[in-house]
């Protein structure tokens, strides 16, 4: 059977495509609801998407304001102020990136920490929370503002508050010093503003020994007659002045001005050279122990016993009003801390020595005659590394003919140091330092900086750069 297929005349389907099918009344009805519903969470919607929009922007001005704080309460710190007045600068330029201060400001701390409030806005200053260095300095600052709920609020008809808050952590950053370490160290005139002083001098026919540390005055230093300087670094912070035929052999020798003779080869780099601090001024342990020999005011006053009941001695550590060694009497210390609240004083032919021994003193120390003395710190302990200590602003001398040894360090910050004649100064074993307000030397030294096992500080000739750093 044939197919036969039915076609729809033209005119149908030309009238169907003219006439689609429309919605119906319900149908309407329907979707007007339905955009009646849903029109004012869209506005809604499109409202909380603006208004968030705007907290981003304020985050971010806020952001940029605790930034701003924290880094200039670092360099208002660096450049000397307190530590409330670097936070009370931090909050002033908070105010002025439009962060709500109060009428008045309250800190809590002391002169290198504590906390400044001031409505919405704190600041922390904190030491020892370095994240570059543990042992920097660091301003944490927190801003807030409240923030519009215009939009949002309608969504709350109860209310709502919404608060933006930002922190930024600065950190004083200090990079390693330079120069080397110090195994002489003079301090005189460190923060007085000027350095027209000598606090080293080297005359006559001595010798300073120290191929492998640094000679380092925070004054001037002067050189004369045929003395002669064997270092690794010599660093001046005053004017090297040179005389008669000196010779100074070292790595290098820089200083803030020079004065030398024409004919003198001294190879002097003259460039500014910044002071550097007593790395023990704040030291518990120092500090400490020139309290106790204070204390000793009462104590025994030690001599040896006369001849010919006993040439030979052995005492013990305690508290002793003074040490005094003359004649041919030799004394030995026992290992200990020697706390003395006068002079100790070792002559003629008196011999004195120990091994494991600190002396803290508040008096002076003068060696002379053909007396050997030998002072040996101990390894290990509180008092480690440290020999001799004295807070004596009266000169301290070492002469004559006899040898006077140290291994450790001979800290005497107030007062002046004066090594003549046939004297040795120095170590044993390559751990030697000398950190003293002055020092003059017509008698030859040896000196060393080699004291990691006897745990001395390490520190360095020229002081490292600040600068301060957002870390957070």
């Amino acid at each position: 059977m044939a197919y036969i297929k039915k076609m729809l005349p033209h005119h149908a389907i030309s009238h169907k495509l003219s006439n689609p099918p429309t919605l119906r009344l319900g149908e309407r009805a329907t979707v007007a609801i339905l955009v009646g519903i849903t029109a004012p969470v869209l506005a809604m919607g499109i409202a909380l998407g603006i208004e968030v929009s705007g907290w981003t922007v304020i985050k971010q001005r806020m952001q940029r304001a605790a930034d701003i704080a924290a880094t200039a309460a670092a360099e208002s710190f660096m450049t000397g102020a307190s530590a409330q007045k670097a936070a009370t600068y931090g909050a002033y330029i908070a105010e002025m990136n439009n962060v709500a201060g109060a009428a008045a400001r309250t800190w809590s701390g002391s002169a290198t920490a504590g906390t400044l409030s001031d409505n919405n806005i704190s600041i922390a200053v904190a030491t020892g929370a370095g994240i570059i260095n543990a042992s920097d300095t660091t301003f944490a600052v927190t801003v807030q503002t409240p923030a519009p709920t215009a939009f949002v609020g309608f969504a709350f008809p109860g209310g709502i508050t919404k608060t933006i808050t930002t922190s930024a952590i600065a950190e004083i950053a200090t990079s390693a010093g330079t120069g080397g370490q110090p195994c002489l160290l003079t301090l005189q005139d460190y923060g007085g503003g000027t350095t027209t002083g000598y606090g080293l001098q080297i005359s006559g026919a001595s010798e300073i020994s120290s191929e492998s540390c640094t000679i380092r005055s925070d004054d001037g230093i002067s050189i004369s007659g045929s003395a002669e300087i064997d270092a690794g670094y010599v660093f001046s912070s005053g004017t090297l002045l040179a005389s008669g035929e000196p010779s100074i052999s070292a790595n290098g020798i820089y200083a803030s001005a020079k004065s030398i003779p024409g004919y003198l080869s001294i190879p002097i780099t003259v460039e500014s050279v910044p002071q550097i601090p007593d790395p023990y001024a704040t030291s518990s342990v120092m500090q400490a122990g020139f309290a106790s020999a204070a204390a000793c005011s009462g104590g025994t006053a030690f001599s040896p016993a006369p001849w010919p009941a006993s040439t030979s001695q052995t005492i013990s550590p305690g508290c002793y009003s003074s040490i005094s060694v003359g004649g041919d009497f030799e004394v030995e210390m026992k290992p200990g801390v020697y706390y003395v609240y006068g002079n100790i004083t070792v002559g003629g032919s008196g011999e004195l020595h120990g091994s494991g021994v600190t002396i803290f003193s508040n008096g002076n120390l003068a060696v002379s005659g053909a007396s050997p003395v030998s002072i040996k710190a101990p390894q290990t302990g509180t008092t480690a590394g440290i020999a001799y200590a004295s807070n004596s602003t009266a000169a301290s001398s070492i002469s004559g003919s006899g040898e006077f040894s140290f291994t450790g360090l001979f800290y005497y910050p107030n007062g002046a140091v004066n090594v003549s004649g046939a004297s040795t100064s120095g170590s044993d074993d390559g751990c030697g330092e000398m950190i003293v307000k002055s020092a003059s030397f017509s008698g030859s030294t040896s000196l060393s900086a080699e004291c990691e096992s006897y745990g001395l500080l390490p520190f360095s000739a020229m002081p490292g750069t600040s600068s301060a750093k957002l870390v957070q």
